[in-house]
């Protein structure tokens, strides 16, 4: 499994993906120019990314286990990994998704209502069929570690009214 990493996006930038949406090639290249400017932000201290590593797919079977169907009772849960929609094509090696500054709102007020044992139950009672051979307690707090930040992100998102992408693949 691939590390996932959301990225906070001025509308510029979120106009760039949306216009490349469904050519997985120009969003790569789209990604690897937002990925080379993530050496600066860490030498900058800047928060305009924030890395789930390979938690991303724990943390979104747990919020919302309808994954890609979007079933509209996981809403704002899906946004946290899937967005609002995802921008590649049919592509299984590359997921790249938007959110726009309304839905990262909705997204970062219910994360607000998320503390780590809310998350745990949601984590228990994640569906058989999607969880991974690691699913375990350590599975859990693994991901708890990433959700908190990404909980901090999409605050600072929010504040910002900055467009949120995540990317994993590639």
């Amino acid at each position: 499994m691939q590390r996932g990493v959301h990225f906070m996006l001025d509308a510029d930038q979120a106009a760039a993906f949306d216009a490349a949406s469904g050519d997985d090639d120009r969003l790569v290249e789209l990604v690897e120019a937002l990925e080379e400017t993530l050496e600066e932000a860490l030498e900058q201290e800047a928060t305009s990314f924030c890395e789930s590593d390979k938690a991303w797919d724990p943390i979104s079977c747990a919020l919302a286990p309808s994954g890609p169907d979007r079933d509209p009772q996981d809403w704002p849960w899906t946004g946290v990994v899937l967005g609002q929609r995802s921008l590649q094509a049919d592509d299984d090696e590359l997921l790249v998704s938007l959110l726009d500054p309304a839905s990262v709102a909705e997204v970062s007020e219910a994360l607000d209502t998320l503390d780590e044992e809310t998350f745990a139950e949601a984590y228990a009672q994640m569906p058989a069929e999607l969880r991974n051979p690691e699913y375990s307690d350590d599975e859990c707090a693994y991901a708890w570690e990433y959700l908190s930040d990404l909980i901090a992100f999409f605050g600072q998102a929010r504040s910002a009214g900055a467009h949120v992408l995540f990317h994993v693949g590639h």
